[in-house]
Parts: structure tokens; C-alpha cells; sequence
């Protein structure tokens, strides 16, 4: 058992849990930031009726698109059935078993070796987790045609200036960042893994160089 859920990662001291809380704590937002903006941009376009609900059942469309930020992103709304540019449209058990996937290695591994990551690793995985769980949670309802997830995963966020890019919401840029800091992390231990040793006869040379620096400081404290 120890094996499967190694003890010795996990917290033992406080500053260790304070740390585990922070991080916690920030899982915990990014989640519930890309939950609040998928139902309140729902909302929004709802009740101001620029979504049109075809009369056959199939998913709604907007008529217009909002201005987020000038020149970078706009806001419009898509029901996303697949995943990116649509793919795998109406898989709905298996993109949902891939999230749940995705999502129970993650928090496991964030759970039982927090201790064992460094800060950039943890950063990694939080992002990635909450952007799992948070379209976990879309594809979840969409297989169970159930809230404002029947119609799938909800995606408001489109690039001004590339409008072939894909609408995505805040999910998916948690993975996209997510990965990205992964990536980072590793390039980063692989190079402190192989980086050079120190020799001794380098260990001598720095210690005669710091004890000159020393004996230059001392005589030009003399001479004042």
C-alpha cells in the first residue's frame, strides 16, 4: 500500500501544509472562476436574446460577439460537442473518461507527492487539474443532458486577431498554461540533473577567491 500512497511525500511539517493549503486554495479558485464565467456569459447572452435555440433541439448559436479586451480577445458563445475544432463531436463517454482520467492522476499525484515537487511542478499541475476538472464538470452534464451543460462544453473566449482559432473558455487555457509550465519544469531539472559537478580543485579555487575578496575588504576598511 505504501507504494500506491507513499506517506513519506506527504506533508509532515506546517510549513509544508501551509504551503499545500495555498496551492489548494488556488485550485480551488481557477475552478470555481471558470465555473462562475461559463454560467454568468450564459446568462448574459440569455437574457439579453442573442442566443437563438433552434426549433429542432439542436445547439443554440449567438448573434452577436462582445469586445473583451481591443485588438486581443472578443466574447461569444459555442457548445463545444468534441474537443478542439470539434473533434471527436458527440464522444461523449470518452472525452468524459478522459477527463475523469486526466483528472484522478493529477490530484493524486498533487495529493501524495506534493512534497516531492518543487514550486513549478505544483504550479503545473494545479493549472492542469483545474482545467481538466473544470470541462470534466461541462462533459459530465452534456452526457447527462442535464443544466446548462446539455448542449456541451460551454466556450466564450475567441483571439481578435485569429478568428480560425477555436472559441475556448478558461479551462482549457489552464491546460494550454498548464502544460506549457510542464514543459518548462522538466527542461529545468534536466539541465540541473546534468549539469557538470563541481570539482574539488573548483571547490579550493572559489574559497581562495573569497578569502582575497575578504582580505581586500579588511585592508580597505584599515586604510579608512
Amino acid at each position: 500500500m505504501d507504494k500506491i500512497f507513499p506517506k513519506k511525500y506527504l506533508p509532515k511539517e506546517k510549513k509544508q501544509w501551509y504551503s499545500f493549503a495555498i496551492f489548494s486554495g488556488i485550485l480551488i479558485f481557477l475552478f470555481l472562476v471558470d465555473l462562475l464565467t461559463k454560467i454568468l456569459i450564459l446568462k448574459a447572452f440569455d437574457n439579453k436574446g442573442y442566443l437563438i435555440y433552434p426549433k429542432d433541439g439542436s445547439s443554440p448559436y449567438t448573434t452577436k460577439s462582445f469586445t473583451a479586451i481591443p485588438g486581443l480577445f472578443d466574447m461569444t458563445i459555442t457548445f463545444n460537442n468534441g474537443a478542439a475544432w470539434n473533434m471527436l463531436a458527440n464522444q461523449k463517454w470518452f472525452l468524459s473518461t478522459i477527463s475523469l482520467i486526466a483528472s484522478i492522476v493529477l490530484i493524486y499525484v498533487f495529493i501524495f507527492y506534493f512534497t516531492k515537487l518543487n514550486k513549478i511542478f505544483k504550479t503545473a499541475i494545479v493549472l492542469m487539474f483545474a482545467g481538466c476538472f473544470g470541462n470534466l464538470i461541462d462533459r459530465m452534464g452534456f452526457w447527462a443532458n442535464s443544466g446548462i451543460y446539455k448542449y456541451g462544453v460551454i466556450d466564450f473566449i475567441q483571439f481578435h486577431f485569429w478568428k480560425s482559432f477555436p472559441v475556448f473558455n478558461f479551462a482549457d487555457s489552464y491546460l494550454v498554461i498548464g502544460l506549457v509550465v510542464l514543459v518548462i519544469a522538466y527542461i529545468l531539472s534536466f539541465v540541473k540533473q546534468n549539469k557538470p559537478p563541481v570539482s574539488e580543485d573548483d571547490n579550493l579555487t572559489n574559497n581562495k577567491k573569497e578569502d582575497l575578496l575578504n582580505k581586500l575588504k579588511e585592508k580597505e576598511k584599515q586604510d579608512e
